[in-house]
């Protein structure tokens, strides 16, 4: 049996099967407009209207507000988190929420690099940081060549060019015992010795390289790259 029904979006009336009680829609394009949700919310940036879910919009409007995509959210934060606005404004080092500490592990290629809290330092990065082989260096300065340094703000500091080699190869050891002072060209020249990619007799090709362990037994033929150089 057919049995009749206004459609719940155009008022149109339609036809349905008499075992399909729950129709509600006249079309395919009726029932789509009908389940899609009605704005409920305006973005805090923009203005333009969207939805979201009741738990959604409750804990986004404690916090910050709403918003309808990234790109608003952080060009709001741009707006309003800048300078004074910023709850963490001023507060440096240890009074800030996002220190990590007096010294902290960064990585540098393949190699981990110690960086040392001291704001005060001439070439600090823009975190206050400086490689803590440098600032053991400048310490020690009395035990190297006079010529590698140069005072700033009433400290001496290792001049631009110059560049601090590990001798054991251990970034982590940093004493003053095992860090040489060297110019770029010098630094480069060392390590490319000791890394050179060995060749083939025959035919002088590059021999790839599959393994660590395939190196070693390279250098230790007393190949380019042998450590008994």
């Amino acid at each position: 049996m057919i049995l009749y029904k206004e459609c719940k979006i155009c008022g149109k009336e339609f036809g349905y099967p008499h075992w399909r009680k729950m129709v509600l829609y006249c079309s395919p394009e009726c029932r789509q407009v009908g389940i899609t949700a009605k704005p409920n919310v305006c973005c805090t940036n923009c203005g333009s209207e969207f939805h979201l879910k009741k738990s959604q919009r409750e804990r986004y409007e404690r916090h910050m507000g709403t918003f309808c995509s990234r790109k608003c959210m952080y060009e709001y934060k741009k707006k309003w988190f800048r300078g004074e606005n910023n709850h963490q404004y001023g507060l440096k080092g240890d009074k800030n929420d996002s220190f990590k500490g007096e010294e902290i592990e960064k990585a540098n290629h393949r190699l981990m690099e110690i960086r040392v809290y001291s704001p005060g330092h001439p070439m600090a990065d823009c975190a206050g940081r400086v490689l803590k082989h440098h600032l053991v260096v400048e310490e020690n300065h009395l035990m190297f060549d006079p010529k590698y340094f140069e005072e700033a703000n009433g400290r001496h500091i290792l001049k631009r060019g110059f560049v601090l080699h590990h001798k054991d190869g251990n970034h982590s050891n940093n004493d003053v015992a095992n860090l040489e002072i060297m110019t770029r060209g010098e630094h480069a020249s060392y390590h490319n010795r000791l890394n050179r990619i060995p060749r083939d007799n025959k035919s002088g090709r590059f021999i790839k390289r599959t393994n660590l362990e395939s190196c070693k037994s390279y250098r230790g033929t007393g190949g380019y790259g042998s450590t008994g150089e």
